[in-house]
């Protein structure tokens, strides 16, 4: 059985996540070599929505991990145009984010 589909028949909402997790742990470079132009944060976003479409996903969460604080504002830039390309969709985006002890 397909995990997917079983999970549509029990009324599950299923999100796409897209994480920095690389082969070696979770890899600074890769967030800021996806988010760090508009020309790359439009095309990763194309092929997300594009998988929302095709695969009929309720969402997407990011889980970006160890994000250098200079990347902050690409980041923050990737998930609010993430979020006006699916808001027509209908689908949520959501943001995972650690917290620290103390937090």
């Amino acid at each position: 059985p397909d995990l997917l589909d079983d999970a549509r028949r029990h009324d599950v909402a299923v999100h796409l996540m897209l994480t920095n997790f690389g082969a070696s742990g979770f890899d600074s470079a890769l967030v800021t070599s996806l988010v760090g132009t508009a020309t790359r944060r439009s095309a990763a976003i194309a092929q997300l929505e594009k998988v929302v479409r095709t695969q009929q996903l309720q969402g997407v969460t990011i889980d970006f991990e160890l994000v250098p604080a200079a990347a902050h504002p690409q980041v923050l830039a990737f998930l609010h145009e993430l979020r006006d390309a699916l808001q027509p969709l209908g689908v949520v985006t959501s943001a995972a984010v650690p917290i620290s002890v103390g937090d």
